[in-house]
């Protein structure tokens, strides 16, 4: 009478369980940008987030897991208490750095500056024995590393890069 069909002629099937790994590459981030990054990352696995089809009928649910973070710095040495770039610059290694603090004066990238936070408790520079250092994320390999801290620490920088509207 309606010209319809009684049972649609579309079927669809769904995934009820799985694991997908992913890895993210950030280079010449700022600190905002971890800020926003870790925003997104915490409604991940805060599972606010659904992804695919009919997220209006409940499907798409998905969880992140940070299994490992690292911030790597591959022409800053570490020596002692210091960072020194290759070109001689120092830094402090009680601090992370966005690319901002690696501008010279003079130069204008409008990268924000200073970009700099104090380092989370348990979060310390290593070298990587290539006149490089890394910063590695506390926790044990195979469980869900410790990113919050250094996600909080990193947001109020966000917040002020949209504030200024840059």
């Amino acid at each position: 009478m309606f010209g319809s069909v009684a049972v649609g002629p579309f079927n669809y099937e769904t995934v009820t369980a799985g694991n997908f790994e992913t890895t993210l590459r950030v280079q010449n981030f700022t600190l905002a940008q971890i800020g926003l990054l870790a925003l997104a990352l915490r409604d991940l696995s805060s599972e606010r987030i659904r992804l695919g089809f009919a997220k209006s009928r409940g499907l798409g649910l998905i969880k992140a897991q940070v299994k490992a973070l690292a911030l790597r710095y591959p022409l800053c040495d570490l020596e002692g208490e210091q960072l020194r770039m290759l070109g001689g610059k120092e830094f402090d290694s009680s601090k992370l750095y966005g690319v901002g603090s690696f501008v010279e004066p003079g130069e204008d990238y409008g990268y924000p500056t200073p970009d700099q936070i104090n380092l989370p408790p348990g979060y310390e520079y290593t070298s990587d024995g290539w006149l490089g250092s890394e910063i590695r994320a506390p926790g044990a390999d195979g469980d869900e590393v410790d990113w919050q801290s250094l996600g909080r620490a990193c947001v109020p920088k966000w917040k002020a890069e949209v504030e200024h509207g840059e």
